[in-house]
């Protein structure tokens, strides 16, 4: 009866954990499509929150590495991600590891916003899949008058490398962006901001192709 109720115990995690990932995966809406670059454009709701996350999806026709040299060239980052005015690094803790401080654009009438964030890049050794993981540190410097510093920002970068010697490139993103900006305005330009920078990012990788990435694996 024991060795019958754990096959139970277990089988019935199984399904919950199968429809779990299933839920999961479903909730993604396609917004927004670049079929010239091969870009795709999601959105789903976040439990608690009145702002949308966002998920965009592409590939590059390189390697891991000028992905990760054109992501980690943090002064040039205002030239190909979207509104973005200026950045800079703030601290570094290693080749995998710093805090970056940017400013955004926010438009006509409203308060720039900027944020402060901590990525932490890891590589599977056996999928040599590249993952940087971004989190808010909005107290790590004093905030600047007149600009609004971002409340809640949570997203990651992943690379995945393809057979075909192509890097399928995954960018998501969730951010409150403080401040009395209502939701609806927010969520209905929440698109943009993955759209034109994967579009940038096609366009300005081919300017890292022979740099040197010590640290990632091919």
């Amino acid at each position: 009866e024991i060795k019958l109720m754990k096959r139970v115990i277990l089988l019935s995690a199984l399904i919950i954990g199968m429809f779990s990932n299933a839920a999961f995966s479903a909730d993604w809406e396609l917004q927004a499509t670049n079929d010239t670059l091969g870009i795709e454009i999601y959105t789903r709701e976040v439990t608690d929150s009145d702002f949308l996350e966002y998920r965009g999806v592409t590939r590059v026709n390189t390697g891991l590495k000028p992905v990760v040299a054109l992501i980690a060239d943090v002064d040039a980052a205002p030239k190909w991600m979207f509104n973005m005015i200026s950045s800079k690094t703030v601290k570094v803790y290693s080749q995998h590891e710093d805090i970056v401080y940017s400013l955004n654009e926010s438009g006509p009438l409203i308060a720039d916003r900027d944020s402060v964030v901590r990525s932490i890049l890891t590589q599977d050794e056996e999928s040599k899949v590249v993952t940087i993981k971004m989190t808010n540190e909005p107290t790590f410097i004093p905030e600047v008058d007149g600009i609004v510093r971002i409340s809640e920002l949570n997203g990651i970068w992943k690379l995945t490398p393809q057979e075909d010697g192509v890097t399928e490139v995954e960018y998501q993103m969730y951010v409150d962006p403080a401040g009395d900006l209502p939701a609806g305005i927010v969520n209905a330009f929440v698109v943009d901001e993955p759209l034109h920078t994967l579009t940038g990012m096609h366009q300005h990788i081919g300017f890292y192709h022979d740099t040197p990435v010590p640290y990632i694996s091919d």
